[in-house]
């Protein structure tokens, strides 16, 4: 389910790179395509909003991780219930498309699709997503053979 929703996400900033690389050149900008200031201003963006957040997370009390853990209990719980191999699947493309798509590694993806091969930049991702993931989900069986899931 997670290597799914990578795949489909990386296939989908690919596209998004193959869009911003076909438009034409603007002369007023010297030279330089309309989609490498889309890629400056989306990393300056989102790498200014990383900042930001990571200096508003360390003002806090930490209120919201006592509401972020509630919620993993609850999911825990409810995934502790028997499910099919199926639904649980589905569980995780859909959690974790919602949590990945538009984060950094998408932003990169769209870049580097406008500069390089969509082929290779969509292999490369992918087998990247595989291979974090499958360190997740062995470091995750490896610890929850020590920790309890409450």
């Amino acid at each position: 389910g997670s290597v799914g929703a990578l795949a489909v996400m990386t296939v989908f900033a690919v596209l998004i790179g193959q869009v911003f690389h076909s438009i034409p050149e603007i002369p007023a900008l010297n030279g330089i395509k309309v989609d490498e200031y889309i890629a400056v201003g989306a990393f300056l963006y989102f790498g200014l909003k990383l900042l930001r957040d990571s200096y508003l997370i360390q003002e806090t009390d930490g209120s919201g991780i006592d509401e972020e853990l509630e919620e993993a209990k609850q999911e825990v719980s409810k995934t502790s219930e028997a499910k099919s191999s199926l639904a649980l699947m589905g569980q995780a493309f859909s959690l974790v498309f919602a949590a990945e798509i538009g984060d950094r590694s998408f932003l990169a993806t769209i870049a580097l699709s406008t500069a390089f091969s969509p082929f290779a930049v969509a292999a490369g991702a992918i087998s990247g997503h595989a291979l974090a993931t499958a360190i997740a989900v062995m470091s995750g069986a490896y610890l929850a053979k020590y920790l309890s899931e409450k």
